[in-house]
């Protein structure tokens, strides 16, 4: 077995090699993002680009995500070296808050939409959150078909320079289906809103939220809670503190620099379709047949353009639930 004096020797050889974690990455995440697919996606990006005129101030990205007031979290503290048992106080707090975010290419954001669980709203809890900050209660603090629609309506009325028909924004999400309902897409189709859709397990690289943004969100999360119990020790965390909380963490995460930064390294502004070439070797991994490629390509590129969203949607659900059940028919 080679020893460390063998180690020393193979790192000087090869300067070029550093010693890296590499990143666990689920079976579904690897088949999702063959080059194939992912090249695919970018073709109808492009189409799109070429079929309306999209600055950067009008290609959004939207997404929820979720926190907890007393939820567990490691932090790295500096402590002298050989100090153990090193910990920090939580609240016994259960309460919990889904916030839906919406950055564009320019680097602009749109103002937080709460979810907070419950059935009725009783309180102003985002009194202190970002101007024009909206409010939801909702049975689990759950996105729904009805509140994204409700959503949509806020988008509209805060996209600077508005939205019509003759200025046309386009909006990239994931599949969930709260997000790709009919319903929601027959109701903003025509006020100038087109939509693509990602393919099922590709949000963690395509989606520029989900690329550093939520996580840059939860570690400053982690450090204004700490900093909270710290200043008012006898004090739980409530909603109202919640939401106060998760504001200025969004204020943080949400960087001109940070949100430019993610949308270049997804690729989707400045359109980019090799950005993303050094993630998907996984996917080498897995012998995938030629006609399951075929098809998933051939379904992908035959959408015509966002600018028919309900098209573009309707055979983008359908393909992400032949994907799934693909799976599940492989997994039995």
């Amino acid at each position: 077995m080679p020893g460390k004096s063998w180690w020393s020797g193979f790192k000087a050889r090869h300067l070029e090699i550093s010693l890296q974690i590499a990143e666990g990455l689920k079976k579904d995440r690897a088949l999702s993002l063959r080059p194939i697919v992912v090249s695919s996606f970018y073709s109808i990006l492009s189409k799109a680009y070429v079929a309306n005129p999209y600055g950067p101030t009008c290609i959004w990205n939207c997404d929820e995500t979720s926190v907890m007031a007393g939820r567990n979290g490691d932090m790295r503290v500096l402590e002298r070296k050989g100090s153990r048992n090193m910990s920090y106080v939580l609240t016994k707090s259960r309460e919990w808050i889904t916030i839906l975010c919406c950055i564009n290419a320019s680097g602009q954001s749109i103002p937080g939409f709460y979810l907070f669980k419950g059935k009725r709203k009783l309180h102003n809890y985002i009194s202190k959150c970002e101007l024009r900050a909206c409010i939801i209660a909702q049975q689990h603090a759950w996105m729904t078909k009805e509140l994204f629609l409700n959503w949509l309506h806020h988008f509209k009325y805060l996209v600077p320079g508005g939205v019509s028909p003759t200025n046309r924004h386009l909006l990239i999400f994931d599949g969930h289906g709260s997000h790709a309902a009919l319903l929601t897409i027959q109701e903003v189709r025509m006020i100038g809103i087109d939509f693509l859709t990602l393919l099922a397990h590709t949000s963690h690289k395509l989606q520029p939220l989900d690329v550093s943004v939520f996580s840059s969100f939860k570690t400053y999360f982690k450090l204004e809670r700490v900093v909270l119990i710290e200043r008012f020790p006898n004090v739980e965390i409530k909603r109202a503190e919640l939401a106060e909380i998760g504001s200025k963490s969004l204020a943080k995460a949400l960087t001109i620099s940070n949100i430019l930064a993610r949308f270049k390294r997804t690729g989707i502004w400045p359109l980019n379709p090799d950005t993303l070439m050094d993630v998907m070797q996984p996917s080498n991994t897995f012998e995938i047949n030629d006609g399951e490629d075929a098809s998933t390509v051939q379904n992908m590129l035959s959408l015509s353009g966002v600018h028919v969203s309900l098209e573009v949607v309707t055979k983008n659900i359908a393909l992400i639930h032949q994907s799934n059940s693909n799976r599940q028919v492989d997994n039995e």
